[in-house]
């Protein structure tokens, strides 16, 4: 039996700008269940839950190494990794299985 083909995955790189839109249309238009934050030097994300404006804080400032924000859109449930580069900050979406 074969396993059903994963969602489709999505990546883009944000400067603090996007990021800031990306921030205020979830916050906006979406139902956010979860926020995850991953600190530097730590192996797995907190789960305490936290506000995404303070969890996107603490990766503009160096205290997180990614955040992960799970919410509903359009009656789909989404995932955001956003990880910080020396570029920008790293977006890789999905839609929950």
């Amino acid at each position: 039996m074969s396993q059903p083909p994963l969602p489709e995955l999505r990546e883009a790189l944000l400067d603090d700008d996007a990021l800031g839109a990306l921030a205020n249309d979830i916050l906006a238009l979406c139902q956010i269940q979860e926020v995850r934050v991953r600190r530097l030097g730590e192996r797995r994300a907190d789960a305490a839950p936290l506000a995404l404006p303070d969890a996107l804080e603490l990766l503009r400032s160096g205290g997180a190494a990614a955040v992960q924000v799970r919410y509903t859109h359009d009656r789909t449930v989404w995932i955001d990794t956003l990880t910080r580069t020396a570029t920008g900050t790293r977006l890789v979406r999905i839609a929950a299985p």
